[in-house]
């Protein structure tokens, strides 16, 4: 022990303080840290984008496009996450006799530093007036004096790795139609997504939480051919029938990915850190097939719990945060327009507008419970309807139902 401040505390309390200055504890308390931010938060981040295109018109106003499109980011403030300064290190605790897979290990860890168990362990207080209500993990933190982790903000030490074939058909203004096609299938990872080990950042390359490997959008506007029927000299005919343009846009794409469910265990209890569980090997992801409308949600649980498996007390899951083959369901987007420009005099003109969506009335049902494989399954009493488990989907807050609006607008 080394006296300051007419203080006593350990020498690695002093070290830490000197990288941190005036973070040295109150005697008796166990706080929220300060704010950090990292030393390196102003260097910008840095993005390489690279790619190879091949256009071919195959007939007149209509163009074909293929590429490849990819990009590589470094230095992006995104993935903070990857360090926790006040998380323990599993390596540390085993150079001091701390072997967090040990049963009698966890259990010393657990129990308070009051208690009989720590005191007949010899464990000692990190500092004068440290609570004794305090678990001994928490007097073995790197900075014991506070509650919660250190993570700096805006430290870039973010990955991004972006790899897409794109396709493209693209058709000029012909007979009143144009519409344009694209096609991308792509594959987008990062590190700092829903971090496993802070102590391991090599490994934390993923899929992204956003990641849609496939999507296909189709837009396209059509000039009514109205005018072409009826009086043929009738100018006031003409201009109220004239001009009415129809358009469409059409999207359609991957679901989105389903975070991988975090682990039961106790290893926050012992080190700070969360881990995931396990995939279990040839086991089903899903119970029903999300995307199929063929199940009745208020009866039916969707997703397997025993595709996954919570790993050992005081140990790390090795699965990724996110998989391609586990998503929700796929949400398309299918919109309608139909609207006319009336010129009225040389500055004014009236805009109408009617712009429709979800125009096939498609059912969307909430995303599915996946946070708890170990859940219990429970069903309404009055009703014998579900209620909640793993892959329970609440239709309380079912959406979809197809919607429009009138729009009207003068410019002068």
């Amino acid at each position: 022990m080394i006296l300051q401040n007419g203080l006593q505390y350990s020498q690695a309390a002093l070290n830490n303080a000197s990288l941190n200055p005036g973070i040295l504890p109150t005697p008796g308390t166990v706080s929220s840290p300060a704010y950090f931010i990292d030393p390196n938060a102003n260097r910008p981040g840095r993005v390489h984008s690279f790619s190879v295109n091949l256009q071919r018109e195959v007939m007149r106003n209509l163009m074909v496009e293929t590429a490849y499109v990819g990009n590589r980011g470094a230095w992006e403030i995104g993935a903070t996450g990857l360090v926790n300064l006040n998380a323990t290190n599993p390596a540390t605790l085993l150079a001091e006799g701390y072997d967090i897979t040990n049963p009698t290990t966890q259990k010393l860890l657990t129990s308070t530093i009051g208690s009989a168990t720590a005191v007949a362990a010899g464990v000692k207080l990190p500092y004068p007036g440290f609570p004794t209500g305090q678990t001994v993990a928490q007097s073995l933190r790197p900075y014991p004096q506070y509650s919660s982790s250190f993570i700096p903000m805006w430290a870039p030490l973010g990955d991004s790795w972006y790899d897409s074939l794109q396709a493209k058909v693209t058709q000029r203004f012909t007979h009143g139609l144009t519409g344009q096609a694209a096609f991308t299938w792509s594959k987008e990872e990062a590190t700092g997504q829903a971090i496993n080990n802070v102590f391991d950042p090599p490994n934390q390359k993923s899929l992204v939480s956003s990641s849609q490997p496939f999507l296909f959008v189709v837009s396209w506007t059509y000039e009514l051919p109205f005018d072409r029927f009826g009086p043929s000299q009738n100018k006031l005919y003409k201009q109220i029938v004239g001009g009415w343009r129809l358009g469409g846009l059409f999207r359609y794409g991957s679901g989105l990915p389903i975070p991988v469910p975090a682990s039961q265990g106790n290893l926050n209890s012992l080190i700070f850190q969360t881990t995931r569980m396990n995939r279990v090997p040839g086991q089903p992801l899903f119970l029903e097939n999300l995307n199929c409308g063929c199940f009745d949600p208020t009866k039916t649980l969707v997703l397997n719990p025993k595709a996954w498996t919570d790993v050992p007390n005081g140990t790390w899951g090795y699965s990724a945060p996110f998989y391609n083959d586990y998503r929700y369901e796929r949400t398309p987007y299918e919109s309608l327009n139909l609207g006319r420009t009336f010129r009225i005099g040389e500055k004014t003109r009236l805009e109408l507008r009617g712009e429709f969506f979800n125009v096939f009335n498609r059912l969307e049902l909430p995303n599915p419970s996946a946070s708890n494989p170990l859940a219990t399954t429970t069903y309404n009493s009055s009703t014998g309807l579900l209620s909640g488990g793993f892959g329970y989907i609440n239709v309380s807050s079912v959406g979809g139902q197809r919607s429009g609006e009138l729009v009207a607008r003068v410019s002068f």
